[in-house]
């Protein structure tokens, strides 16, 4: 979790520069920067290649050859909504965004995300001292001793066969009586039971005992069946957070499965092959594909 520049507002203020035009505007701006793997003068500007690709996937085209025929059709809007001045063929699109690593296209990101936060759009989706939930795989790419030098705050899914260590000094910490432990029933829906136990000080594994964390254990009891889950922390847990908590652990896969489902059955065709290409095409077509989702 990133700490937020927004204080949490209840209105959102539509201004000049959020708008869709000035939004795409500000794409368009970044893709000309990205330096042109080609030689020479050639006819299609690579930022007009990209934006073409980013025009496909935010009208939902199914496929090259569909966005093609759209062109031939003369859409105006292709021309009037995202600023293109050539549009290629698909096999030159192609050709043009196999060359360059998806990681060209991050800065057009940043600006989205950075004119998102200066318009306070994001303050309502902030948590814990206004700080934002990015879903990550926190054990397979990133160390927890990676993330504090970014003044990163984790909520990580810890499960007992994959550290047992930790959870035997859990058990001698809950036989101390040094753990809390309560139940917890919702108003609204009184037959789903929610169990709460946590620990706060414990090493997370033999091999690094300096390294401390804060264990939580829930426990969701419906009429249906029992859910178990864990998270380690460096937030100090305390039994008034210990709900925020847990929705921030459990928010990665409602973030996931959102995303996916979006991509997959919103118009977006994440399982259709726009082209695969020989170096980065199929990974710059996700790229700008998520981007629009």
């Amino acid at each position: 979790m990133k700490p937020s520049k927004d204080a949490p507002s209840s209105k959102i203020r539509l201004r000049k520069h959020l708008n869709a035009d000035a939004l795409v505007r500000a794409v368009r701006r970044e893709f000309e920067k990205i330096p042109d793997p080609r030689k020479g003068r050639p006819q299609i500007s690579f930022a007009d290649a990209g934006m073409s690709a980013f025009a496909m996937f935010s009208l939902k085209d199914p496929s090259l050859l569909a966005f093609e025929k759209r062109w031939l059709a003369r859409d105006h809007n292709l021309h009037a909504l995202y600023h293109i001045e050539k549009i290629p063929a698909d096999s030159t699109m192609r050709e043009i965004l196999d060359e360059v690593s998806p990681y060209v296209f991050r800065p057009a990101f940043r600006e989205t995300f950075s004119r998102l936060q200066r318009g306070k759009a994001l303050a309502q989706m902030t948590v814990l001292d206004s700080r934002y939930i990015l879903a990550l795989d926190g054990t397979g790419y990133f160390s927890i001793k990676t993330l504090k030098p970014f003044d990163c705050r984790f909520v990580l899914t810890v499960k007992p066969g994959d550290h047992a260590f930790l959870f035997e000094k859990a058990d001698e910490a809950i036989a101390e009586g040094r753990a809390v432990e309560f139940w917890h029933a919702a108003e609204d829906n009184p037959e789903t039971l929610h169990y709460f136990r946590f620990v706060n000080d414990l090493p997370l594994n033999k091999s690094h005992p300096d390294l401390r964390v804060n264990l939580l254990e829930y426990r969701q009891v419906t009429p249906k069946g029992l859910l178990r889950f864990s998270w380690v922390t460096d937030i100090l847990i305390r039994r008034e957070n210990t709900v925020t908590l847990m929705r921030i652990g459990r928010a990665r896969r409602r973030i996931e499965n959102e995303t996916f489902n979006t991509l997959k059955n919103q118009g977006y065709h994440l399982e259709h092959n726009y082209g695969l290409g020989r170096k980065h095409l199929s990974a710059v077509f996700v790229t700008l594909r998520s981007g629009n989702c």
